[in-house]
């Protein structure tokens, strides 16, 4: 997993959350198709280290999508919020659209 490009994959995050939501099934499998043949949890850790500079600065949000195209964004701090993630993810096994959180990013 060392051999990740973390932050050409963050660049690409941030791109496409400033137009759009991201779902964690989406992130997943953005990792998946660098790490090959990986375990889920080896996807799961993954996807954790890239987001986890990316929510401590702000530059993604962890959400729930609301009616109407709104959100409402998650309390606690990163480390909750990642918390919540990984539990989130355990009890799904792989998350698929709509599992565990969203992801918006700064909108211009």
């Amino acid at each position: 997993m060392n051999d990740i490009d973390f932050k050409r994959i963050r660049e690409r995050w941030v791109t496409e959350g400033s137009e759009s939501d991201l779902g964690l099934w989406w992130l997943a499998d953005d990792l998946r198709e660098v790490l090959g043949d990986a375990t889920e949890e080896e996807v799961r850790s993954a996807t954790v280290k890239a987001l986890r500079r990316l929510l401590e600065s702000g530059t993604l949000r962890a959400v729930d999508l609301l009616d109407g195209g709104k959100f409402e964004v998650w309390s606690g701090d990163v480390d909750q919020q990642l918390a919540r993630i990984v539990e989130g993810w355990k009890v799904v096994g792989k998350p698929d659209i709509g599992d565990v959180a969203w992801f918006i990013g700064r909108r211009g």
